[in-house]
Parts: C-alpha cells; structure tokens; sequence
C-alpha cells in the first residue's frame, strides 16, 4: 500500500476518498516525505502527513496501515517511518517516501503504543497492556531484548530514550516520569520528585538541553488537561494549560505531542482532532489545524493518536560525524602575510542542520619567530563559526607552518562531535610544497 497523495496539477488524477472511507486502492507513489513533514496518527489505521512549511500546515497526504488504531510513531535516520498498531498487536514500516513495507517485527504482546530508535537504528517498543514490556528489534526487526520495567497507572506507554543510549524515559499513565536503564537492565529512579498535577501522564519527549515536555491529562470530570515542562533534574517550570491552548473545548483531552525541529516550540494532540503548534517560552499557539475537518477525504479520524515531524528534535539519533572534516583552504601560499577565511567542511549529521563553534586556534611555529614577519596575532574566531589565519611562516624554518584548527559540531539534538582541520604554509612550492608538522602548539590569537 502506497500513501495516498491528494495532488491539483492539472493532467493528474486526484485519488478522492469519501468522507468516512478511504477508497481508491490504485494509489501511486508520492515523494520521499521531507524533512519537516508532520505525521499525524489519526487512530483509524491511518497516518496523515501535512507540509509545515505553510500557515497553518496544508494536508498532503495518507499513509494506510490496513490495520485499525495507529498511536506512536518515528522516522529512523534512513528516512523509514515506523508507526504502532495499537489494537492490531503490531508495528507497520513505511519506506522514505510513504509505500507501506509491511509489518515489522513481531512477539508483540498487547497495545503497542510508542516506538523510538537508538543510534544504531534498532527500535524500542513499549506496551500500554499485557506484559507491559518494553521491547528491543534490530533494523531488521529481530527480537533483541525484552524489558520488564516498573510500571505506575499502565504499561511501559509513551518512550524516549535520552542522548546517552542507556536511559529510557516512559510514562505509565501514571503521575510520573519513570525510567530504565536499557544497557544494564536496571530500573532508575522517576524523573520528577514531585508527582505531575493531573492524572494520566501520557506522550512525552526530551529536549536538547535534557529538559522534558510531558501530557498531563484527566480525561473525566472535572476536566483537566496540560502540558507540563520540566527541568533537567525533573522539577516543574512551566504549565501549558489546555484552557489556554483550546480555550474553546470544554471537554479538553490533550494527549500526544512531539518537538519541533525549530528547537523553540512543540505540537500537540488531543481527542478532537485538534493538533496546536505552541511556542515554548511564550506558551502561545503558533498555529492550528484539525486532522478531521481540515483534511479533505481523510474519513473519520477517532482524534490524534500520535505525532512525529521528520527531522525533529530526538536525542537519541546519533551525533555529527567529524572524522572527514577538512579546512576550506587547505594550504595558504605566498606567504603575504594576509589574513585569509577558513571555514570546517565534510562534517555530516542524519539530523540535518548543524553548528560549528571554532574552540581554538594553535600554531606549531612561534607567532614571532624567525623570518616571520613578526606580525600577531596570527589567527582570530573563537566563539564563531569562521576561522581568520594569516598566510605566514618562519623564513629560517624548511618545515612550514602547520595551523590547527579545534571546533565542535552540535546538531539540533545538542549532540556533538569534536575535530581539528589543518591549514599549511609551506616554506616554498619545491619539494612538494608542504609541511612537516612538528607537534607543537602555540595559542596563534595571543601575542
């Protein structure tokens, strides 16, 4: 099954489903979803994927399951969205653009609601019922672990795993954030001292600077319903009533949530349909849609059951990689004693955009040494993302001047990588032109 793509150039068939059903099996393959895609689990067997680049967010597409209630979902870095089956004991797998691969793993027990991957792609499962295990499947969907953590109100029901692999946080509908220890099998203490002030806590995600975003929910009279942020250490600092976010339901039910990859705000759900974009700081609504009565053809939606963006937040995913970085000017020649802009290229990361902090600037030459020119300092941008080196070395030395320049690479998840580039200047273009490196180091932004 191939996600079903509503499209309005003219020449192309629209594939029209009638309200209350999806009807046309003939669908044909859409684009590779793109990053900042959001996907909305509409528990009804579908999954729904809607551009956030306009305001508010454009439907674009189905993506069917052939099952019944679909709840958690999440894009491993090869771009496939796996997405849960909660009533269906089962876990589909879609390829990067959307055509439905089928099944993925199996040995689910009961109500498999939320999946997170690792670094090394493998995908954690938890179950809201039965066992309450929370399960480990390689990229290949073999069984790997199976995990018997604590549970409070429920199961092992919404999952993320922190930046460090080991410490998987999860809600049990309970009143607090518990967690495990996947790598030593061990149970953790709960993330927060102090219980959640609803009933039922329900998705939550980790931010970049460890902080946690949680649904906190009571669903019955008298209604109550938020979202709650917490601090690194797990304390309560900020409230996102439901009062505030739907001022208009009174009956609020919010329920899942995922981070935008922007850093600054988040989506939620709730029972309705509704799906709100909330700044973090503010807590005001950035935008709105409703995943019923805003998506034409799309059938009876039983409210939002999940949310994921392609390319958000997660800190699970795996750092950038600066193994093959390299400066943009490699070799500095004439020696003219100019300042000349080196930038760090070849670091890559799956998450997407990333930052270049330069850490330091060091020389294996005296900035006044022999035959140098005695200018200094001889190199400027610590604390930017650009490096200044002068094209200089010492005149008396055969060796060059070999520049090192340190720098970190973070990624939208706060993870990072650390590197050097180096930057010749060769004594003269004979013998090859290069440098012998000569393993000293010498600060070249102080005199």
């Amino acid at each position: 099954m191939k996600r079903l793509v509503l499209v309005t150039a003219v020449g192309i068939a629209m594939a029209i489903v009638v309200a209350g059903a999806i009807s046309p099996k003939k669908s044909y393959a859409g684009p590779v979803i793109p990053i900042g895609a959001l996907m909305v689990s509409t528990a009804n067997g579908l999954v729904q994927e809607w551009d956030t680049s306009t305001t508010p967010p454009t439907f674009v597409a189905l993506l069917d399951t052939t099952g019944t209630l679909t709840f958690g979902s999440v894009f491993d870095v090869a771009g496939n969205f796996f997405v849960t089956q909660f009533s269906d004991e089962a876990v589909a797998k879609f390829d990067p653009t959307g055509l439905l691969i089928g099944p993925f793993g199996s040995g689910y027990n009961m109500d498999p609601e939320s999946d997170i991957v690792n670094a090394a792609s493998d995908l954690f499962v938890g179950q809201a019922d039965g066992t309450h295990n929370l399960l480990e499947f390689s990229p290949a969907g073999v069984l790997l672990n199976t995990f018997s953590p604590a549970v409070e109100g429920r199961g092992t029901d919404w999952v993320d795993l922190a930046s460090d692999q080991c410490t998987m946080f999860y809600t049990s509908e309970g009143t607090h954030i518990k967690r495990f220890n996947v790598c030593t099998n061990t149970q953790l203490a709960d993330f927060n001292p102090v219980p959640l002030p609803g009933v039922h806590g329900f998705a939550q995600k980790i931010r970049a600077n460890h902080e946690v975003l949680v649904v906190d929910s009571q669903e019955f009279p008298p209604f109550a319903s938020e979202v709650t942020r917490l601090d690194a250490s797990g304390n309560q600092i900020q409230h996102y009533l439901a009062s505030s976010i739907e001022p208009g339901n009174t009956t609020p039910d919010l329920f899942a949530l995922t981070l935008d990859r922007d850093g600054t705000s988040f989506w939620v759900g709730d029972s309705s349909s509704d799906v709100f974009k909330v700044d973090i700081a503010s807590g005001a609504v950035l935008t709105h849609f409703n995943a019923a009565t805003d998506c034409t053809g799309c059938g009876v939606s039983g409210g939002v059951g999940g949310l994921a963006e392609k390319g958000q937040i997660q800190v699970s995913n795996p750092p950038p990689v600066c193994t093959s970085a390299s400066a943009s000017v490699p070799t500095l020649f004439p020696p003219n004693h100019k300042f000349v802009t080196e930038n760090v290229l070849g670091v890559t990361d799956v998450s997407g955009p990333f930052t270049i902090d330069i850490t330091a600037i060091t020389s294996d030459q005296p900035l006044n040494g022999g035959g140098s020119g005695h200018t200094c300092p001889d190199a400027s941008g610590v604390g930017t993302d650009t490096a200044l080196v002068r094209s200089e070395r010492e005149g008396t030395s055969k060796d060059g001047r070999t520049y090192h320049i340190a720098f970190t690479a973070t990624d939208i998840n706060g993870n990072s990588c650390t590197g050097s580039v180096p930057v010749c200047v060769p004594h003269d273009q004979g013998h090859g032109g290069g440098c012998t490196d000569t393993g000293k180091m010498f600060d070249a932004t102080h005199c």
